[in-house]
């Protein structure tokens, strides 16, 4: 009897550590589906917040971030976008700027007319070069005509402006009257010629080094030749 009843708790035993070791296998097995799950489900997670920048980081970079719902179906009313064009928005880091062609502001367009490098500049002349002071300006009066005395008095004239006067001359030949100057002093001569009279500013020419009318010119810059025509009067 007592045999019976051992045999019937060692029995009673097996069961139960059967049962618990069956029961213990199954907690585990459903322990690790569960961490397996949810360390897939977070890696999708994961990359889906990689791969899909926010709607912040899309505005920084300069990419505009489009509402689905503001988007529509992608068609436009053929008469409310009739006469009207829009351009494409420039956004940056701070604010959105929608430009329409049919709104533009006159005063920015006058002001794009402005800068355009096409438009010719205005031309300038540039400012006449001083007259030398008489007192800078050496001048030597030949006697172009043969008439006694002449080529003295107009280098007397000429003092008395103030000139620079070289020993008066006779030309190595008679000719007919001119004011000659050197390079650069055509305004100078013309100012000789007036002291001699209105309107003789036509008796002056460029001196030719090659054919002066005199050898010596005594370094000056106006040779005044008073000819044989009279259009030079002296005193």
């Amino acid at each position: 009897m007592r045999l019976a009843t051992e045999e019937r708790e060692v029995d009673d035993a097996a069961r139960v550590n059967s049962q618990g070791t069956r029961l213990g296998g199954t907690d585990i097995f459903r322990g690790a589906v569960v961490i397996i799950t949810a360390i897939v489900i977070g890696g999708f997670v994961i990359s889906r917040g990689i791969d899909q920048p926010s709607t912040d980081e899309l505005t920084s970079s300069g990419t505009t971030a489009i509402d689905p719902a503001a988007a529509g179906d992608g068609t436009t009313d053929d008469a409310d976008g009739a006469g009207q064009s829009t351009a494409t928005s420039v956004i940056d880091d701070s604010s959105t700027v929608v430009t329409s062609a049919g709104d533009a502001d006159p005063a920015m367009a006058e002001s794009a007319d402005a800068a355009d490098p096409a438009t010719p500049a205005e031309e300038t002349t540039p400012p006449a070069p001083a007259i030398r002071p008489p007192a800078e300006v050496r001048v030597l009066v030949l006697n172009g005509a043969g008439t006694q005395g002449i080529a003295a008095r107009g280098t007397e004239a000429l003092k008395a402006a103030s000139y620079i006067t070289g020993a008066p001359k006779n030309a190595d030949s008679q000719q007919p009257s001119v004011i000659l100057h050197a390079e650069g002093f055509e305004a100078e001569a013309a100012a000789v010629a007036a002291v001699f009279g209105a309107g003789l500013e036509t008796l002056v020419k460029p001196l030719d080094p090659a054919a002066p009318p005199i050898d010596d010119t005594q370094g000056a810059s106006v040779i005044v030749v008073i000819g044989n025509d009279n259009a030079i009067p002296v005193p």
